[in-house]
């Protein structure tokens, strides 16, 4: 984190609980994509729910593609920045989950990634992401209508954990 701390967005690997809170409704089936997987503590727990094979890592920071590569070989990992990466492909995805320190972005750049990400949603695919603070909040019910929202105290830090779905057409 004190490397880059607007790309590292936490002080502690993601507990337990978090990656237990944001896993624990996932498809079996499907295709799902981790946004900023860090070491991998959220990957480990996406990985009891289903194979690898269904499983897609973008990082950005290159030591952690490689950590990441190693701890699961028979995941794809890409490296660099998911915004570029996105725009670039046209892959729809069933669940997209992040732990990118949203909140430490501008607003512009920050409502051009919802945009990509609600884009790369399967329909009724749903997005998950924690975050420390509120700050994105209001941009996410902008871009995907509603935002369920739970809590963990038990992360270093506490960490607020919103759930939104792709809107349907009529919706938009």
């Amino acid at each position: 984190m004190l490397r880059n701390p607007k790309g590292i967005g936490s002080i502690a690997p993601s507990s337990s609980q978090l990656a237990e809170k944001m896993t624990t409704n996932l498809p079996a089936y499907g295709k799902i994509l981790e946004i900023g997987p860090g070491i991998g503590s959220i990957t480990t727990e996406i990985l009891k729910h289903i194979s690898p094979v269904q499983l897609e890592l973008i990082e950005m920071d290159e030591e952690l593609a490689r950590i990441c590569q190693e701890k699961f070989p028979n995941v794809r990992v890409y490296t660099g920045d998911a915004e570029k990466i996105l725009s670039a492909g046209s892959v729809q995805y069933d669940v997209i989950i992040s732990g990118v320190p949203f909140g430490a972005m501008n607003s512009e750049k920050r409502k051009r990634f919802f945009k990509i990400i609600h884009e790369h949603l399967a329909p009724n695919g749903k997005f998950i992401l924690f975050q420390y603070t509120f700050v994105a909040k209001d941009e996410l019910k902008k871009e995907f209508g509603s935002v369920h929202t739970s809590f963990t105290p038990w992360n270093i830090p506490p960490a607020f954990v919103y759930t939104t779905s792709k809107k349907s057409e009529l919706q938009s």
